[in-house]
């Protein structure tokens, strides 16, 4: 198994989270980035016991009116090869502080960036489709992942059609959420990565078996191909 995204930046004992991750059978997983000291905590993170990728990346929560200092220390990372995506990055309409126009800035300049420097993305988008697919055409980047993915099989569709793939998380355990239950059912295997989001929407990245069951329960493949499939997926999808 592979965890598309997690954040064990924020868990009170960052090597015990890795470390149950490991005896739990995740075979790797990406640290999510948030903000610039988030990206530095990261780094500090390591362990023999299974692939860790990092993305840096200023989330739509830590958008402010003035970003270029953290875009531009993003810059630096970048070209230093400190990260292996850029993200989390991306719109969000329900919860973000800054205005819907200061996120749609930071959002292309990152997205120029994973261009110029041949990195995937990692996106979070919440009420924001339209737009984010219209800047993905502005400045495409070379693949990444739609990560916590809770919307209808149309809008997954025109992620794919940008080489995007497409992550289910937590919301698969939730018998309401009928539109990613039903996107997780359509989208094609070669296209699909599964994620917990620790600890936000689990507690810790060897839950992830959990989301692997109940995507198990939507799709007519086995538990044992789709965690085969979703971890070579994840790796395809961050270039590895």
């Amino acid at each position: 198994m592979f965890d598309a995204l997690c954040h064990p930046g924020h868990a009170i004992t960052p090597s015990r989270f890795l470390r149950r991750a490991a005896e739990a059978g995740v075979e790797g997983l990406m640290l999510g980035g948030y903000d610039p000291g988030d990206w530095r905590h990261s780094d500090s993170l390591h362990t023999d016991a299974l692939t860790v990728l990092r993305s840096s990346g200023l989330h739509p929560w830590a958008v402010t009116r003035d970003n270029s200092e953290a875009i531009a220390i993003l810059g630096e990372r970048l070209s230093a090869g400190m990260a292996n995506a850029v993200g989390e990055i991306g719109l969000d309409r329900a919860r973000a502080r800054a205005t819907y126009a200061h996120q749609q800035v930071a959002f292309a300049a990152q997205l120029a960036l994973a261009r110029d420097h041949g990195l995937p993305v990692v996106l979070h988008v919440v009420k924001a489709h339209g737009r984010a697919l219209s800047l993905l055409d502005e400045h495409p980047p070379p693949g990444g992942v739609v990560h916590g993915f809770t919307s209808a099989p149309e809008i997954a569709r025109e992620y794919m059609k940008r080489g995007l793939h497409i992550s289910f998380g937590g919301a698969l355990l939730k018998p309401l959420t009928k539109r990613a239950r039903a996107s997780a059912a359509s989208v094609p295997l070669e296209r699909l990565v599964i994620e917990t989001d620790a600890p936000d929407q689990l507690p810790n990245p060897a839950d992830l078996h959990r989301v692997l069951a109940a995507l198990s329960g939507l799709r007519p493949e086995s538990t044992e191909a789709l965690a085969e499939a979703t971890a070579a997926n994840a790796r395809r999808a961050y270039r590895v």
